[in-house]
């Protein structure tokens, strides 16, 4: 026997139950926006480098994807690349406090094998170097990627901008040194974000937010 087809006004009582079920839905959500909601910052990357179009492409995705894992949204503006004449009109304006700049610069830092530094003072900080050539000399003694390596060396340095701390983890992305030999061992999964570390983040971006 075929189903029957429910009255007019069977269907009208259904869709109001439904409608109410997704406003509620909806006021729940507000009441009680999910873990790292709010948690947003922006990246304004300078290319002094010349590490090419296809490298920075792939660093930026690889560390949008590191930065989410931790509960952070972020969205990066190429604000220098060589060949590029014409810069966003976001790049000469004042930072908010949920930005910071990222320069990929040529050469080595003092420390000779760093892949970044945090440029922090009793201040604050709001920028970072990240090196590309002993990144690449990495890479080749390891089997992690350039663009991998930059990106998780990115997403350190803006872990130290954030917190405005200088000190390291003993594990995870905020370890202070990464050996060719540690990373032939690990997988993207050993350098994150610690939870307390993603914790952290969170929270002091949401505070930076509400100002």
């Amino acid at each position: 026997m075929a189903p029957k087809l429910q009255p007019n006004g069977g269907s009208k009582k259904t869709n109001r139950a439904l409608l109410k079920t997704c406003l509620l839905a909806l006021l729940l959500t507000l009441m009680n926006p999910p873990p790292g909601a709010g948690a947003n910052l922006t990246v304004r990357l300078f290319d002094y480098a010349d590490i090419g179009p296809q490298v920075r492409q792939a660093m930026v995705q690889e560390a949008k994807s590191i930065l989410m894992e931790a509960g952070v949204a972020s969205e990066w503006v190429v604000c220098r690349a060589p060949r590029t004449s014409i810069s966003p009109d976001v790049c000469s304006q004042p930072l908010s406090p949920n930005e910071f700049v990222l320069r990929l610069v040529p050469g080595r830092s003092a420390s000779w094998t760093a892949l970044g530094l945090s440029l922090i003072t009793v201040e604050g900080g709001t920028m970072a170097n990240l090196y590309p050539e002993p990144a690449r000399v990495l890479a080749s003694q390891s089997r992690w990627t350039l663009p991998a390596l930059l990106a998780h060396a990115a997403a350190h340095e803006l872990g130290h901008l954030v917190l405005l701390e200088p000190d390291h983890a003993d594990a995870g992305i905020m370890r202070a040194k990464w050996t060719p030999e540690e990373l032939r061992a690990m997988g993207r999964e050993d350098l994150l974000f610690s939870p307390d570390d993603a914790e952290r983040l969170v929270k002091e971006l949401q505070r930076r937010g509400a100002e």
